[in-house]
């Protein structure tokens, strides 16, 4: 997708599309130049977004990792993630934003940012909703040693559901983790889900995410 998608956004809960090349470049060489904490858990952080294991639960740990990144993160992260919006492809979400009458001024909303994250591996997670999070939309950007060629038997994808009245989860997406592709979640609705699909061991799967919330 080139154009970001406001009805599957507000409808469905997400839409997708593709970095530019100079932001991918940058992002790689981000991921080069970090420093990975030595883990022996699946998945793995840089050493600044790493927690001391305290006994606290998992949700716990990751509100806390997220509020954390707001100043620990280096600047390059969030420096792409403020690229990341200024690209054309968020122009109708920003306009879809505020009135009708007034919709030549995007600059009346704002995104603030509420989280940051890298990190290299995913594990399974059941569906679930960020809403209680702050984070009105969560954008999640891969990469991965494989340019497009992503092998689907490798898994690691995220899918997106939507509650229907009943309580029954309907998927409406599936997202691959491709190289230099990204996903727009919305997390203001209760009625969006999301989970994830570990991927194979052996395979990176780095990901970034840029959290914000609306003003």
């Amino acid at each position: 997708m080139f154009k970001f998608d406001v009805y599957s956004f507000y409808a469905k809960g997400y839409t997708a599309g593709f970095l530019s090349k100079e932001i991918v470049e940058d992002c790689r060489q981000l991921i080069k130049n970090t420093e990975w904490a030595d883990s022996d858990f699946f998945v793995k952080y840089p050493t600044w977004n790493m927690l001391p294991d305290d006994g606290k639960d998992e949700y716990y740990q990751e509100i806390v990792r997220e509020l954390k990144t707001l100043n620990s993160a280096p600047p390059e992260l969030k420096y792409i993630g403020e690229r990341i919006l200024s690209l054309p492809y968020f122009d109708d979400l920003k306009r879809s934003l505020v009135k009708p009458q007034h919709r030549h001024n995007t600059w009346m909303r704002t995104f603030v940012p509420n989280g940051y994250g890298l990190w290299n591996g995913q594990v399974n997670l059941p569906w679930h909703s960020d809403i209680n999070d702050s984070n009105d939309i969560t954008i999640l950007a891969y990469f991965t040693d494989q340019g497009s060629d992503w092998n689907r038997e490798w898994n690691g994808q995220i899918k997106i559901g939507v509650e229907d009245e009943f309580g029954e989860i309907h998927e409406v997406y599936e997202h691959y983790p491709v190289d230099g592709t990204f996903v727009v979640i919305n997390n203001m609705n209760p009625l969006f889900y999301h989970s994830v699909v570990k991927n194979q061991e052996g395979v990176n799967r780095y990901t970034m995410s840029f959290r914000y919330c609306i003003k």
